[in-house]
């Protein structure tokens, strides 16, 4: 097992497809075409080693498998009696699929 962080903690396995939400750094943006590699340095846990914050010798390499998509759509409703106020918003959450090719020690 293995966690690791590039927006919010996934964990993982080799070969695993995974879903990790959407990132606002801009090298990010420009890897998340289809087919694109991104590497990661941020590993949190590998086994039964833990980081302190991060493991200084773990590098994670991941595949995107399908492009940037929003979830389904949910619902957020405010209301407060007796007082005529009502809000409704609506949020889907971006995402992209990853498939972890390899996990090494650098």
């Amino acid at each position: 097992m293995y966690i690791f962080e590039i927006k919010g903690q996934v964990e993982i396995i080799k070969g695993q497809e995974s879903i990790i939400n959407k990132v606002l750094s801009i090298d990010y943006q420009k890897n998340e075409k289809l087919g694109n590699k991104i590497v990661s340095d941020k590993v949190l846990v590998y086994g039964e080693e833990f980081g302190q914050p991060y493991l200084s010798n773990m590098r994670i390499i991941t595949k995107v498998v399908k492009e940037r998509s929003r979830e389904k759509k949910i619902i957020v409703f405010k209301k407060k009696a007796k007082k005529r106020y009502e809000v409704k918003r609506g949020h889907r959450q971006p995402y992209t699929w990853v498939k972890i090719i390899e996990v090494e020690r650098t």
